[in-house]
């Protein structure tokens, strides 16, 4: 798997979290609102979508179906 930026490690440490704790995975709604900063007041679900989708790309997560679902890999 290709190295994580900071804010794509800290997408998925969310992502795990989120997953033990309620069985479920989040929406990206739910990461936007986590991965959102003082600098950064709200994050955009579509830049949520970018890292997913780079995490996908890197190997970490891998889509499960056609309806854009996912599991964790590492």
């Amino acid at each position: 798997m290709k190295p994580l930026t900071p804010r794509e490690q800290e997408c998925l440490d969310y992502i795990i979290e989120y997953k033990k704790e309620t069985g479920e995975l989040p929406t990206h709604a739910y990461l936007a609102s986590k991965l959102s900063t003082d600098v950064d007041d709200e994050l955009s679900r579509k830049t949520a979508t970018a890292y997913i989708m780079s995490l996908k790309n890197k190997g970490y997560l891998k889509k499960t179906s056609r309806f854009g679902m996912y599991n964790i890999i590492c």
